[in-house]
């Protein structure tokens, strides 16, 4: 609680930041994570009011960043974190930057770029047995998305996961989700996915889908609604 990490070049390790909570008011910023087998950071279980800023990340092995509101060992929900101004590159395994559960959540300002297998450039999701599901605002805004997305990301799906894409399989996902400004360019696949069963209040605005390897936007959710 209260901690600041700052300019620590991180490279060749499993993660390069794995941080359990619970704690409050975490500040990661002008970092350089690197080749990792796994996540590059992961604000796992109950962190709050946490930030990871001015950062880059090249050639993760899993999510390059994450936020996982794990149930497991807490009550206590990851909520008002934000990652803004990162750039990432490379993951080649998952997400850039993927989202599940918690309640408002700030991914604002990012680049991603390359995405290579199993996931996509941003993803929102209530996976993983998370100790609330997606809740309260999320914004996602002024994000640029460049090559995302793959085929075939588990259990055999034969069709691609988006560059931008929201997860309902697990549960229903309510939360108020802001995707505002944000540019999706030469996506692998499907530049935005819904999949699973109800997806709600979504709302897209002033957004750009420049080139999408398949659809500009592909909906295997079963029931729910957006606007754009």
């Amino acid at each position: 609680t209260n901690s600041t990490i700052t300019r620590l070049w991180i490279e060749h390790t499993k993660c390069g930041l794995w941080l359990d909570g619970p704690f409050n008011n975490l500040q990661v910023s002008y970092m350089r994570i690197r080749n990792q087998n796994a996540d590059g950071v992961n604000f796992h279980k109950g962190v709050t009011n946490s930030t990871f800023t001015q950062s880059h990340f090249r050639n993760t092995g899993d999510d390059a960043m994450a936020m996982w509101s794990d149930s497991n060992g807490t009550t206590i929900a990851n909520a008002n974190n934000s990652f803004t101004f990162n750039t990432i590159e490379i993951p080649v395994l998952a997400n850039g930057i993927a989202i599940y559960g918690g309640t408002d959540i700030n991914v604002t300002d990012n680049y991603v770029a390359e995405q290579q297998a199993e996931g996509g450039g941003i993803h929102v999701g209530n996976r993983f047995s998370p100790v609330t599901p997606v809740s309260g605002t999320i914004n996602i805004l002024r994000n640029t998305i460049v090559r995302a997305g793959s085929q075939d990301y588990y259990n055999g799906w034969n069709f691609g996961t988006g560059a931008l894409w929201f997860y309902a399989l697990d549960q229903n996902l309510t939360a108020t989700i802001n995707v505002n400004d944000n540019l999706i360019m030469d996506s692998n696949y499907e530049a935005i996915h819904f999949i699973g069963n109800s997806v709600s209040n979504i709302t897209f605005r002033n957004n750009q889908i420049v080139g999408a390897g398949t659809y500009a936007v592909e909906n295997r959710a079963n029931g729910g609604s957006a606007t754009f």
